[in-house]
């Protein structure tokens, strides 16, 4: 039997969402999992560049400190995938939660932002003075990224099921 679990940090853990997968090989279901975590990042690069109602940074350093990596591997028996390093991104986006659920913060310095980063652009530049406090509006990437997940990956263990039934 092929068991899936599914950690998300600091929340429940999901477990046996693969049940009974036997006699499909591993290196196949690898493969879809891996594919898998490639998806549900480029779905929440996606959420971000779509739904953000803040200003996007034209270096876009929320979306590049998002990826999926291969944690451990027994092969043959067991794959641990890795999505968003949460250290990678606070050192790399370190608002990359305030993004997420939303939240008020407060400028550390003064600075001048072009209005074309926001949702309702008018024309010219805004200045965020220091000390300055400024509400974001938060969009659920994290929330919306594990609903893409649950989704897919019922849908790759019948994908998967269905094509070693049709062998029998």
């Amino acid at each position: 039997m092929i068991n899936v679990k599914v950690i998300w940090e600091g929340k429940k853990e999901v477990d046996n969402l693969i049940r009974y997968l036997q006699n499909v090989p591993f290196i196949r279901v690898e493969g879809e999992l891996e594919k898998l975590a490639d998806d549900v990042v480029k779905n929440m690069k996606e959420t971000i560049n779509t739904e953000r109602l803040n200003p996007a940074r034209p270096d876009h350093k929320l979306e590049n400190s998002l990826d999926w990596e291969v944690i451990s591997k027994d092969p043959g028996k067991r794959i641990i995938i890795g999505i968003a390093n949460i250290g990678k991104m606070i050192q790399e986006a370190p608002h990359f939660e305030l993004i997420d659920v939303g939240g008020t913060y407060v400028t550390r310095k003064t600075h001048v932002v072009p209005t074309e980063y926001f949702a309702d652009t008018g024309s010219g530049f805004v200045t965020f003075k220091e000390g300055s406090s400024h509400t974001i509006t938060g969009i659920g990437y994290f929330s919306k990224a594990e609903e893409y997940l649950s989704k897919n990956l019922d849908i790759i263990v019948e994908k998967l099921v269905n094509e070693y039934m049709s062998k029998l």
